[in-house]
């Protein structure tokens, strides 16, 4: 778990990183509860309902702000409310996106200059244009 490394790291390195947790809106939002996640959704018609709920965290986002006052704010691509929010209070803001940098330049590419149109078959290999 990531608060367990953040604990080690305050132990060895005196950091003053803090892990809050805001309850997930999901009877709020229209949910079953216990819908937390997206692996927990009963039925993929709910999940434009789960990434409507996930706006209900703004509030009690910028409560906790205001109350901790931190650094800086690192948060999932999922929450782009979270730049206004950060905005709101002058706080950086640091988006988080899993699915790295590096697949997001190749999935652009890709689409920009469709190298896979210019193959013979499925299986025969190309190269993306513009990578290094």
């Amino acid at each position: 778990m990531i608060s367990n490394a953040i604990e080690q790291s305050k132990i060895h390195y005196n950091n003053n990183i803090d892990i809050q947790t805001i309850k997930f809106p999901c009877v709020e939002g229209g949910l079953p509860e216990g819908c937390e996640n997206v692996d927990a959704i009963p039925s993929p018609s709910l999940v434009p309902t789960f990434f409507t709920a996930t706006k209900l965290l703004q509030k009690p986002f910028e409560e906790l702000l205001l109350q901790q006052k931190p650094h800086c704010i690192i948060a999932d691509m999922f929450f782009p409310w979270a730049t206004d929010s950060a905005a709101k209070f002058g706080i950086p803001r640091i988006v988080f996106h899993g699915t790295s940098f590096f697949s997001l330049c190749a999935g652009q590419c890709m689409k920009q200059y469709e190298p896979h149109k210019n193959v013979s078959s499925d299986t025969e290999l190309f190269e993306i244009p513009n990578l290094p």
